[in-house]
């Protein structure tokens, strides 16, 4: 999601639960071990990922656009119709594990379209927080996960869309 007025790329920071398995996205390439074989607990933050706002398409009869709109809402806080969005692209992912399918979309909100709390859904223990990032720095979240939380690749994607196919054509701020 795009800010228009701000000028901020929004995302979302997922934090796992305390005692949560998060070696799945954690550097750590296997749950960690003392001396003596026993698994080590890691905080919480070791699990900490910046991502694209995001859900499944699980309701039935739901697209994936209406599906983006609920997640943008419940993630975000942010009220958009599908007519918000442009589609990006259709995409493999997960292939080496679950050779799943993602449709990326993109919109642009503005602050009188904040009309929820966003944090994702309580009910399913989902701990988010939107990571605003100005778009001059947007370079900087390219490499941002060799020091800091995890990336996928699905988010360096679509920064690099967005620097290409929206950044150029945005006015200079006076």
């Amino acid at each position: 999601m795009f800010g228009l007025v701000s000028r901020i790329i929004y995302y979302a920071n997922l934090r796992r639960a305390a005692g949560e398995d998060v070696t799945a996205v954690s550097k750590v390439p296997s749950t960690p071990r003392d001396a003596q074989g026993n698994p080590i607990s890691l905080p919480p933050s070791a699990g900490d990922t910046i991502e694209l706002c995001a859900g499944i398409v699980d309701k039935k009869g739901a697209s994936p656009e209406q599906t983006a709109v609920e997640e943008i809402f419940e993630e975000c806080g942010y009220r958009v119709s599908v007519s918000d969005l442009k589609k990006i692209c259709f995409v493999a992912v997960n292939v080496g594990t679950s050779g799943t399918y993602a449709t990326v979309f993109y919109t642009e909100v503005t602050e009188a379209q904040k009309v929820g709390r966003g944090g994702g859904n309580e009910n399913e223990d989902e701990r988010i927080e939107l990571v605003f990032w100005p778009i001059e720095d947007a370079d900087k979240l390219l490499f941002t996960s060799e020091t800091g939380p995890s990336i996928p690749t699905s988010l360096l994607f679509s920064v690099l869309w967005f620097q290409k196919n929206i950044q150029p054509h945005l006015l200079p701020v006076s």
